[in-house]
């Protein structure tokens, strides 16, 4: 932080971490962040904890972007099908759990087609 940073890249910052020390990670990246007006690039794949320390959130699969919104936007009225199956996937509090399995994507709505596909 010597530099002053305007952006850190956390790739998977806390997923090899023990609970209670992901909570105290995260609370150091909450306290960069005000401190020094951060921006953080936060990659993970524990939606909860993305959920808690976002203010923004950018779903990807297979290397495409899917779906940009704020916190809530995302978490609450999630667009693109596969970010509904994620949020699904999430076991809640009340038994709910959902899957992924049974997914299907649609490059049809990206408007590729037999001729016109990514490049992964």
């Amino acid at each position: 932080m010597v530099l002053r940073p305007r952006l850190l890249i956390a790739d998977e910052p806390i997923s090899a971490l023990d609970v209670s020390i992901q909570a105290q990670v995260v609370n150091i990246f909450n306290d960069l962040k005000r401190k020094f007006n951060l921006t953080i690039l936060f990659i993970a794949h524990d939606l909860r904890m993305v959920e808690y320390i976002s203010d923004r959130i950018a779903v990807m699969n297979k290397g495409r972007l899917l779906e940009v919104g704020t916190t809530q936007e995302i978490m609450k009225n999630p667009l693109h099908p596969y970010t509904k199956s994620l949020l699904d996937a999430v076991p809640s509090i009340a038994g709910h759990k959902g899957s992924l399995v049974g997914y299907k994507y649609d490059p049809s709505i990206h408007g590729y087609d037999h001729n016109n596909q990514p490049v992964w």
